[in-house]
């Protein structure tokens, strides 16, 4: 009889988090890629960056530097998408990229 009530305690502490998006991922894009006038070229690792709202779905890796806008929303915790690691964000070729996509 325990069992039972324990697994649904469980399920009822994770749901939200999966419902509410607090265990999924950002989708990310490579802006410095798509279109590379947006970004200066870069000489490290460390002017790559990801940037964007945690409360939308994507992120970009892109220069600290590059001419990129982002929505300045709100959201709460729970609503807050994932972002892949920052050292995931590189500088390849003098291009910030990740390659991640969606398959991060």
């Amino acid at each position: 009889m325990r069992r039972p009530a324990a697994a649904l305690l469980a399920l009822a502490l994770v749901a939200p988090l999966i419902t509410c998006g607090g265990l999924q991922k950002a989708s990310v894009d490579d802006p410095c890629v798509d279109d590379p006038e947006l970004c200066p070229p870069c000489a490290s690792d460390d002017e790559c960056v990801f940037q964007g709202n945690a409360c939308t779905d994507y992120v970009a890796c892109a220069h600290v530097n590059a001419e990129l806008a982002f929505v300045q929303i709100g959201c709460s915790e729970a609503l807050e998408r994932r972002w892949p690691d920052d050292e995931a964000c590189l500088c390849v070729e003098s291009v910030c990229q990740s390659g991640l996509g969606d398959d991060w």
